[in-house]
């Protein structure tokens, strides 16, 4: 059960609002919860957005694993930016606490991602170690194509290690698809970008109906470690 904050009535009618819109299915291991992100789940998504991309953010932030995800659980807090909370949608066991993530970035709507991360950096590094940051984040994006505006770039996808291929996560796909869906129609392009090397997720995410049709891997420029070589792949945002 979810607990309305006893606030003003504006924000417990958001949050009768939110359980509405919540979802449930059962699992061998209970029931779970599929709903929108709050910035109070920043402890719990940190890390599994870390494990989501491991070998890319510690490629990009340059620093140990808990370093990683206190920057990752500083971001989801915010309240714009690629890693906030705005953008995950999110699925939690019987006791609330979360155990998948995913998130969805609107082409449309990123317009000041890039300002974001360079304070958020700001905020949680040195200026000389965030221009290093900056710099391999710009190596990233010369090997990952901007979405255009018709698209939606998915990202962030992980679910608690005792809990793959439990189907869970396709639940959470599928709940956060009807979910956008009902905010911009179905009338876009829906983009994941996967390692070439993450076979298993290759395979889970053509089953949810992805191709990379004609898709070759993107060049890897020479600056980018070879385990981070990707190829992107689509379907149509539909239910």
């Amino acid at each position: 059960m979810i607990a309305l904050p006893r606030t003003d009535d504006t924000h417990a009618e958001s949050a009768r609002a939110e359980i509405r819109q919540a979802a449930k299915a059962r699992f061998s291991g209970g029931t779970y919860c599929f709903r929108k992100a709050r910035a109070e789940d920043a402890s719990a998504c940190a890390p599994l957005i870390f494990a989501s991309g491991e070998q890319e953010l510690e490629y990009l932030l340059g620093v140990p694993r808990a370093r990683c995800i206190a920057f990752l659980e500083a971001g989801f807090r915010a309240n714009m930016g690629r890693f906030s909370w705005t953008r995950h949608y999110v699925v939690a066991d019987h006791n609330g606490v979360v155990v998948g993530v995913m998130a969805f970035h609107d082409a449309r709507q990123v317009r000041w991602d890039d300002l974001a991360m360079v304070m958020l950096l700001l905020t949680q590094f040195s200026v000389w170690r965030a221009t290093g940051i900056v710099m391999r984040g710009v190596a990233l994006k010369n090997h990952l194509t901007r979405p255009r505006r018709h698209q939606i770039l998915m990202a962030h996808c992980a679910v608690k290690e005792s809990l793959r291929a439990s189907g869970i996560f396709t639940h959470l796909f599928r709940y956060g698809v009807s979910r956008e869906v009902s905010r911009v129609g179905e009338d876009r392009e829906l983009l994941l970008d996967v390692r070439v090397a993450n076979t298993r997720a290759r395979d889970l995410y053509r089953r949810l109906g992805f191709s990379s049709g004609t898709n070759a891997p993107y060049p890897r420029p020479k600056r980018l470690p070879a385990t981070l070589h990707s190829i992107r792949m689509s379907r149509r945002l539909s239910a």
